[in-house]
């Protein structure tokens, strides 16, 4: 104890010393987490644009794809259709028995159930 009733530490820092530098130290900790927290927000944000990047060029991709197959099927019909359209001109006998054939297959299969 001190001339004014002070209570010193084992470093000869009174109590008053001792309470404002843990207080100091605390505010320092308290910084650096605070700090730190800010970082990880940042580095989370960095990392939901790096995935929103690769969802949107994927999503591109995937258009595109879709696109393709589109117009490939597209003009793939439209090969079939012109081929049954020779075929049918060319043998409009055949194609209309054809076509009687399965209408009579068809209606009696679903005349039975």
């Amino acid at each position: 104890m001190d001339i004014q009733g002070n209570v010193q530490s084992s470093d000869g820092k009174t109590g008053r010393q001792a309470v404002r530098s843990l207080s100091e130290q605390s505010h320092r900790v308290f910084e650096d987490v605070k700090g730190l927290g800010a970082s990880a927000v940042a580095s989370a944000a960095d990392v939901a644009d790096q995935i929103r990047e690769r969802g949107a060029a994927a999503y591109e991709a995937g258009k595109e794809r879709a696109s393709q197959a589109y117009e490939s099927g597209k003009e793939r019909a439209s090969q079939a259709k012109g081929q049954v359209e020779t075929v049918i001109s060319e043998n409009p006998l055949k194609s209309v028995l054809i076509a009687v054939g399965i209408g009579a297959l068809l209606g009696y299969s679903l005349r039975r159930r």
